[in-house]
């Protein structure tokens, strides 16, 4: 195996985390051993550092860098390769079972565009996936100016599926019809807001709600939408209970349910899981034009409790790179 100087991980021990230092880990069965680059700090990375309790556990829900070893059962070819996997990103190295890993077919792919490969774009594709299933035209998205959000509506714009975009700024109005096409974008906080939606709920008839935001809006928005809607819930922004009127559940059949990523990733068939790790790998490749993200900062892993609550404030500009490379 080729690596130098041992192991140090963002880690959860004795009730606290810190960067530890530990062996370098082995890749069992079916595994490869990364050598980390490149990590983000994504919203969820955020929630676990202030909920978990679980001892051992390792920041950083994405991670990319380069396979170093193989474990039984791995064709041994694959060292050298690039790669991306989910979860244990903040260490200097970490192992991924390979059926879960995102292999870079091209040498001169830019670690630092697949720093992010994981998290967000399976999220758009698990939401798409749910769009298409259940026959939505045209969907409405929380938090539209949003580094997922931006991706799930260049993504619909592809497949043909019409987005309307809630934002709380008229910058990003602004930000995402002049830079990103988009047709429909209301801007929460206006005082004609709900009339406005009215109009875009007439004309382009969504059926899906994607929310992470929570608190009073959502229920707000998803009563006023067609019977038989879906709320699909991915994540609780600002930390409310989402409030709504339970006739529209009886009366209105409608439904609310939860989507997480690795849920669905999980329940694909290899081969079908295998195209898109390769349809988002090609994308990033070929300059990131619908899963890229915008870096707005670098930092080294030591920096990682300042990258916390720094990422936070620039979320809607772009993501916070974590270089996990030895300097």
């Amino acid at each position: 195996m080729e690596s130098s100087g041992k192991q140090q991980s963002v880690k959860y021990l004795n009730g606290a985390f810190d960067l530890v230092e530990e062996d370098v880990p082995q890749p069992g069965k079916g595994q490869v051993l990364i050598e980390v680059h490149y990590s983000t700090v994504n919203p969820y990375d955020r929630i676990m550092h202030g909920i978990n309790k679980a001892e051992g556990y390792v920041m950083g829900s994405d991670g990319c860098g380069i396979i170093v070893a193989v474990g039984e059962g791995v064709d041994a070819t694959l060292i050298g390769k690039k790669a991306a996997f989910l979860g244990g990103g903040w260490s200097r190295y970490a192992v991924s079972n390979l059926d879960f890993t995102v292999l870079f077919n091209h040498d001169d792919f830019d670690l630092k565009q697949g720093a992010n490969t994981y998290v967000n774009p399976f999220t758009v594709t698990a939401m798409l996936d749910f769009a298409k299933k259940n026959n939505a035209s045209a969907v409405i998205q929380m938090a539209a100016s949003s580094a997922l959000a931006k991706q799930m509506l260049r993504l619909s714009q592809k497949e043909g599926i019409e987005t309307v975009n809630i934002v709380r700024k008229d910058d990003q109005v602004k930000d995402l019809q002049e830079n990103l096409g988009a047709k429909y974008v209301l801007n929460q906080e206006s005082p004609s807001f709900l009339e406005d939606l009215q109009k875009v709920l007439d004309e382009v008839k969504p059926t899906v709600l994607f929310e992470c935001v929570g608190g009073e809006l959502p229920g707000e928005i998803f009563k006023r939408m067609a019977a038989k809607s879906f709320m699909v819930v991915y994540g609780n922004l600002s930390k409310q209970k989402v409030a709504f009127e339970p006739t529209e559940f009886h009366w209105s059949d409608k439904q609310i349910v939860g989507l997480m990523m690795f849920r669905w990733v999980s329940s694909l068939p290899l081969d079908e899981r295998r195209k898109w790790f390769d349809y988002v790998a090609e994308d990033l490749y070929n300059g990131g034009k619908i899963f890229g993200s915008k870096i707005a900062k670098e930092v080294p892993i030591e920096q990682w409790r300042e990258a916390l609550p720094d990422s936070e404030k620039v979320a809607s500009e772009g993501k916070y790179l974590i270089n996990c490379k030895r300097q």
